[in-house]
């Protein structure tokens, strides 16, 4: 079963990401295409799934947002807060 997006209900509007994460999941919490993620993936761009299922790869969240916190990919105007929330609910 891939976790499920869920919506942060302190206030800030930006959605979290359980423990295990699904690349649609990890695209809406990134705030980019599906596509994008499976491109970056298929070049290397990003971290190595934990696992690979018949249903797509499965990434550890706290992967995600320690190499988002860090990329040159993201958007200028995301803030690292949502990564120190996401580290700190996993």
């Amino acid at each position: 079963m891939t976790p499920k997006v869920k919506n942060n209900l302190k206030g800030s509007g930006q959605p979290t990401i359980e423990k295990y994460t699904g690349s649609g999941e990890v695209a809406e919490y990134l705030g980019v295409p599906r596509g994008t993620v499976n491109s970056w993936r298929s070049r290397g761009q990003m971290p190595k799934p934990y696992v690979v299922l018949v249903a797509g790869p499965i990434w550890k969240t706290e992967e995600i947002a320690s190499w988002w916190a860090l990329s040159t990919k993201r958007p200028r105007d995301w803030q690292r807060k949502m990564t120190s929330q996401i580290l700190s609910s996993a």
